[in-house]
């Protein structure tokens, strides 16, 4: 074990909130993506970005929480939040890219 304030950060980094914290971001890229190659102007399409960020990030956590439940099953409960965390950002990265190159 760690000391308390290392238990603390550890909680802070891997407990839910950061879990909604990182869904979103990886949604927002896509807003920058949006802007940036797509050419989309935010102040004429807002309700369509926040649309799409808002169904991206809800996407994203249920994705998470789906293979951190199957990834905990498979090791019989001895896998960590961190070891959930990469695993199912590796997964689902794979499977959006196998998606995008497959037609």
């Amino acid at each position: 074990m760690g000391t308390d304030q290392e238990q603390c950060t550890s909680h802070r980094i891997h407990g839910t909130h950061s879990i909604h914290s990182i869904c979103s971001i990886f949604s927002l890229v896509g807003v920058l993506l949006y802007v940036t190659v797509g050419g989309v102007n935010i102040a004429k399409d807002y309700l369509y970005v926040i649309g799409v960020t808002v169904i991206g990030t809800i996407g994203l956590t249920l994705a998470y929480s789906h293979v951190a439940n199957w990834l905990n099953k498979q090791k019989k409960g001895t896998s960590t939040k961190a070891e959930q965390l990469m695993f199912t950002l590796f997964y689902n990265n794979a499977f959006y890219v196998f998606l995008v190159f497959s037609r």
